[in-house]
């Protein structure tokens, strides 16, 4: 058995789950617009190697403070259904069959 490692964002899905998290908060109510834009400015600091990861870890996660666990896990499941689900690559799925058909061990 061997382990095998995938990155998520524009590996196996189309996009960048984190941005597209921020989106849905706001959608959600649970942001403003500002939060969005300034995560684009934090996810570009990112690509340029800039960025801490725990000061972004600790901005996007802020407006989960207060938020039940409940309310959290259902908002997270329709969003990976609705919004990463279309995302995911063919390819990447076909991938990960042959993978676990080898009794490969997956982490993404």
């Amino acid at each position: 058995m061997s382990l095998v490692i995938f990155d998520l964002d524009e590996t196996m899905i189309h996009g960048d789950c984190s941005s597209l998290w921020s989106q849905r908060m706001a959608s959600l109510g649970w942001v403003d617009e500002s939060f969005v834009r300034h995560d684009a400015e934090l996810m570009e600091q990112y690509a340029e190697g800039k960025l801490s990861m725990d000061l972004y870890m600790d901005y996007t996660l802020q407006p989960l403070i207060g938020r039940s666990v409940e309310e959290v896990e259902r908002e997270v499941e329709a969003y990976v259904e609705e919004v990463i689900e279309p995302l995911i690559y063919s390819d990447a799925c076909a991938c990960l069959a042959r993978h676990r058909s080898a009794n490969d061990r997956v982490l993404i």
